[in-house]
């Protein structure tokens, strides 16, 4: 019979704790740490720290949840870890703890709307004791996890088969990034080698990056949570900028008196913006519906004259200028670069028709791309929708699994 119940009646639950920084150190055979779920894999965690003295611990077959963005991530403990205070780890008292990550899953609605309202994504100890999820008998959960695995996997399969087509498609984007702006319009043969973009067309005048825009700035890197609001203009972070575009889902906002106050943050349409930390180097163009917005710890490349913009950002997501961000990247733990190496980074400017003629036929090449990534994104969401609904309906009996056989569930 399904009961509703609050977690803490079927779970003890272990919130994670940050251990001193100085204690936290390289994995070499100590006991691994773990900070949060930036190190979650597909079931099992692939630690990269040790700390000793870590002040909580999970045990082996502990199911490790997310208690911070992104809430509700899991992987199963295959050892015991110290955990940091992004992760809880989740012992069932009873059962099995496959159902237990199941029965979760089907609450993820509800765990995510008790880390809303916060300026970043996180539960409290008390929002997760307290979550409701449907509890079914020791026998019937074994039933249920086991029907799941055997359906979810199949799933899980679909998707990875989808997702490893992506890699592909995006190889021959980067590729003829790299072909129109070393071959030009014509893609005749190179008449000319530059000793730091290699083959050029010949004639191609070569100008560094501060030659070709008005002004190079930096967004907010002093505690920009402190101007997250709930309502205002965009205020876009390094996450939100992707590979020539600008992800807007789920971003955060800046309210309409604090956007006024950091004018030197503040976008307009034509800028292009770089990420400068995590995946450095990797560009949008600002489009007309988010001029007006700022931002926070990204670079911002004003007023492009002489350089298309768009010109500009697809030279920076290409080979020439990724090859040049290699060069002037530091941090061991998360890649970064500085403004004032990016700004003498030596771009091809041909004249203005050309460049134009350039973005015309790259976008008629990849337009096809574009096509065929959006239908694998779809596909591969409406999957994901799939199995969270085949979850929900097995942890909430909404069918028996033990008379379904699960041919044709998935």
């Amino acid at each position: 019979m399904t009961e509703i119940v609050a977690l803490r009646r079927v779970a003890d639950i272990v919130a994670g704790q940050s251990a001193p920084s100085d204690a936290v150190t390289d994995l070499s055979g100590g006991l691994p740490f773990l900070q949060g779920n930036a190190e979650f894999g597909r079931e099992y965690p692939t630690p990269k720290y040790e700390c000793a003295t870590a002040p909580k611990r999970c045990q082996r077959g502990d199911l490790l949840l997310s208690v911070r963005a992104p809430v509700g991530a899991m992987n199963f403990a295959d050892r015991a870890y110290g955990i940091g205070r992004g992760l809880a780890a989740l012992r069932a008292r009873t059962g099995d703890s496959r159902y237990l990550h199941y029965a979760l899953t089907a609450s993820s609605q509800e765990l995510r709307a008790a880390s809303s309202g916060s300026t970043f994504d996180a539960v409290t100890g008390d929002d997760l004791r307290e979550l409701s999820i449907c509890w079914q008998p020791d026998a019937l959960q074994r039933r249920i996890a086991d029907f799941l695995d055997d359906q979810v996997a199949r799933i899980d399969e679909i998707i990875r088969l989808r997702e490893d087509q992506i890699p592909a498609l995006e190889r021959r984007r980067f590729g003829l990034r790299g072909e129109i702006f070393s071959k030009g319009v014509s893609l005749a043969e190179q008449v000319q080698s530059h000793p730091i973009l290699g083959p050029l067309p010949g004639g191609t005048r070569v100008m560094a990056v501060k030659r070709v825009v008005r002004d190079v700035g930096v967004g907010v890197v002093v505690n920009p949570s402190s101007y997250v609001s709930e309502t205002g203009r965009p205020f876009l972070l390094g996450r939100n900028v992707r590979d020539g575009w600008i992800e807007t889902v789920d971003v955060n906002r800046i309210s309409d008196e604090n956007n006024r106050c950091l004018p030197a943050s503040r976008l307009k349409a034509g800028d292009v913006v770089m990420m400068r930390v995590g995946y450095p180097g990797r560009s949008a163009v600002v489009p007309p519906e988010l001029d007006g917005a700022n931002c926070a710890s990204i670079l911002i490349f004003k007023s492009p004259y002489g350089v298309r913009s768009d010109y500009l950002c697809e030279f920076f997501n290409g080979p020439q200028g990724r090859a040049q961000i290699s060069l002037a990247a530091y941090g061991a733990a998360q890649a970064a670069v500085n403004v004032g190496d990016v700004v003498e980074f030596l771009l091809p400017v041909p004249p203005l028709e050309e460049q134009a003629e350039a973005m015309r036929i790259f976008r008629a090449k990849t337009d096809g791309i574009d096509q065929v990534s959006i239908e694998i994104v779809r596909e591969v969401e409406l999957l994901h929708e799939r199995k969270r609904s085949l979850i929900t309906a097995a942890v909430t009996g909404e069918f028996d699994v033990t008379t379904v056989s699960g041919r044709g569930v998935a």
